[in-house]
């Protein structure tokens, strides 16, 4: 069988792309590969040294680090932006991302997504105005 498509617990695709999801078993990584002519659901789990696609896994892991790279520094300039400014309030809530994001205006007048665990640590107060600005009561009590 040929490898396909492979993913980091890693994904040889047909065009020798990879996306990852890492975990390690025993403290040796596996990959998950999609086999040529297989559905995804026949999709298996496999130790690296399985594997024969190196050069592949390589290049993975070349662009794997790039990403996280790139996605630290960003976080990194994201948190020092925050640092300088005032919250002025919270414009709403979003799951788009993947997890829970408040849309957050700062006296600046600029508008930054932030994860909500952040959030919620950094500015409690108006996370709590935030919830109970749309807080609905209702009178489950009637009178006679």
């Amino acid at each position: 069988m040929i490898p396909v498509m492979m993913m980091k617990r890693a994904t040889c695709s047909a065009s020798n792309q990879f996306s990852t999801n890492e975990s390690q078993k025993g403290g040796k990584s596996e990959y998950l590969v999609k086999w040529a002519g297989f559905p995804e659901d026949d999709a298996t789990w496999e130790p690296e040294d399985n594997l024969s696609c190196h050069d592949l896994i390589a290049e993975f892991e070349r662009e794997n680090k790039k990403e996280k790279s790139n996605k630290d520094e960003l976080d990194s300039q994201e948190s020092e932006d925050v640092d300088n400014k005032q919250l002025r309030c919270i414009v709403g809530l979003t799951k788009a991302p993947g997890e829970l994001h408040f849309l957050c205006k700062f006296t600046d007048d600029t508008a930054m997504l932030l994860p909500a665990k952040e959030v919620n640590s950094r500015y409690p107060n108006h996370v709590i105005r935030f919830y109970e600005s749309r807080l609905k009561l209702h009178d489950n009590y009637t009178t006679s």
